[in-house]
């Protein structure tokens, strides 16, 4: 085989198994918005959406912040089951948030 043709097709190989290997690791990421008051509807709302993002296979949760604070026991309680998440949270905020 030609050098040319040899190096050219080693090239293409090389390119299809990164293109390939890139596509089937394409990460999901879920987007929850916290909005609002910081109260026991949003403590549920984030244990049910961190729960089912981690059911659904995603890479990681972003938290879209955009409240004044809230409650401290249920602040307290969002904090823990933002550390205790199974996945990585990250925390955006977006306009306000005092007390974040």
């Amino acid at each position: 085989m030609n050098p040319r043709r040899w190096c050219a097709a080693t090239v293409a190989l090389c390119i299809f198994v990164l293109a390939v290997g890139v596509w089937s690791t394409a990460a999901t990421v879920w987007v929850l918005e916290v909005r609002g008051e910081i109260g026991r509807g949003m403590v549920s709302y984030l244990r049910s959406g961190i729960a089912a993002a981690d059911a659904a296979g995603a890479s990681a949760v972003v938290l879209e912040m955009a409240t004044p604070g809230g409650f401290l026991d249920a602040a307290s309680s969002a904090r823990d089951i933002i550390m205790d998440a199974p996945l990585p949270t990250i925390a955006w905020v977006n306009r306000e948030a005092f007390s974040a």
